[in-house]
C-alpha cells in the first residue's frame, strides 16, 4: 500500500465547483468549525488519494485527481461524527438525554415524559425533569405539546447535529451529479447508492 500511495505522491487533487456548496451549508454557530474544516477538506483528499486506485477512476485531462461525491460522502460517514463530538455540536449531558429521548419515542411510538426517561434510568421524577430541561434549554429535544393545565409535558428528538452536511440529503440538492452515486460504507462493507429524487 505504502508503495502504491508513493507513485500518487505529487499528483495535484482539485476540488469540483459543487464542493463549494459544502461550506455553504456548514454548521456555523461555533467559530471552532471554521478551524476544523480545514481538516475536513484535507481528509477528503486524502479519501480521493485512497480511492485513485480503483480501477475505473481516472485523472482528468490535465493529469489531476477530482474529488467526487463518493470521495466526500465516504469522508463525512467517517469524520462527522468525530468532529461533532470534539466540537461538543450534541451539547455533552444535553446530548446523552437527546438519544434516550429519541429511543424511548421510538420503543413507545409517541413523545416522550419525564415518567418514562424516570423509568428508564431508574431515577427520580426531579431528575427526569432537570435532564429534560436541561436538553430543552440546550436545543437538542423539543416539546412536542403545548402547555395544559395539568402541565404534562412531552418531548421529541431534534435531529443529531451535524458538522458537514447530509451527504444523501447533498446529493439530491446538487445539480450536475448524475442520477446515482454509489460506494461501499467504510465500517459496515455495505453498498450505498444514493439516487436523486428517491429514499
Amino acid at each position: 500500500m505504502q508503495r502504491q500511495l508513493e507513485k500518487q505522491i505529487g499528483t495535484v487533487i482539485i476540488f469540483p465547483k459543487w464542493f463549494e456548496e459544502i461550506a455553504n451549508r456548514l454548521f456555523v454557530d461555533d467559530l471552532r468549525v471554521r478551524r476544523y474544516y480545514p481538516a475536513f477538506v484535507e481528509a477528503c483528499r486524502t479519501v480521493c488519494l485512497i480511492r485513485s486506485f480503483q480501477p475505473d477512476r481516472k485523472l482528468s485531462k490535465h493529469g489531476e485527481l477530482v474529488v467526487d461525491f463518493a470521495d466526500f460522502a465516504l469522508t463525512a460517514l467517517i469524520f462527522d461524527p468525530v468532529f461533532v463530538e470534539s466540537l461538543h455540536l450534541g451539547k455533552g449531558v444535553g446530548e446523552v438525554t437527546r438519544r434516550l429521548v429519541e429511543v424511548i419515542s421510538v420503543e413507545k411510538g409517541r413523545p416522550v415524559r419525564a415518567k418514562d426517561v424516570a423509568r428508564k434510568l431508574s431515577i427520580s421524577m426531579d431528575q427526569a425533569y432537570s435532564k429534560l430541561r436541561y436538553a430543552e434549554k440546550v436545543g437538542v429535544i423539543r416539546r412536542a405539546n403545548k402547555p395544559e393545565k395539568s402541565n404534562r409535558k412531552a418531548y421529541l428528538s431534534n435531529p443529531r447535529p451535524r458538522f458537514v452536511p447530509d451527504p444523501k440529503k447533498l446529493f439530491r440538492k446538487l445539480k450536475d451529479l448524475g442520477e446515482t452515486v454509489r460506494f461501499v460504507h467504510p465500517i459496515t462493507g455495505k453498498e450505498i447508492v444514493y439516487r436523486r429524487g428517491r429514499d
